[in-house]
């Protein structure tokens, strides 16, 4: 979309990425450094998932997981044909 903006507060180093793979894209970003992000790693996530302490569980009324399921749902439509979904949402109550 010619002329478009985009403004955008990620991750730092996320905006030159982009902006690197798309320079047609006029992204408008900062840098929010969040501490807590650097300490996560692959391994401590999967560990998460697999096996949650008490602390690390979340939980939400069924009506906002539904619709928090469905946007997710949304995103992977526009995905590129042949992306990956690496879980089933269940759209369905639980």
């Amino acid at each position: 979309f010619p002329g478009v903006k985009i403004v955008a507060h990620p991750e730092c180093g996320l905006v030159a990425r982009v902006q690197a793979e798309d320079p047609d894209k006029r992204l408008v970003g900062g840098c929010r450094l969040c501490p807590y992000m650097k300490m996560n790693s692959l391994e401590k996530v999967r560990d998460a998932l697999a096996c949650p302490r008490p602390d690390q569980v979340v939980t939400v009324d069924e009506a906002i997981r539904l619709r928090a399921a469905a946007s997710l749902e949304r995103m992977f439509e526009l995905a590129p044909p042949g992306a990956s979904r690496p879980w089933n949402l269940a759209l369905t109550p639980s």
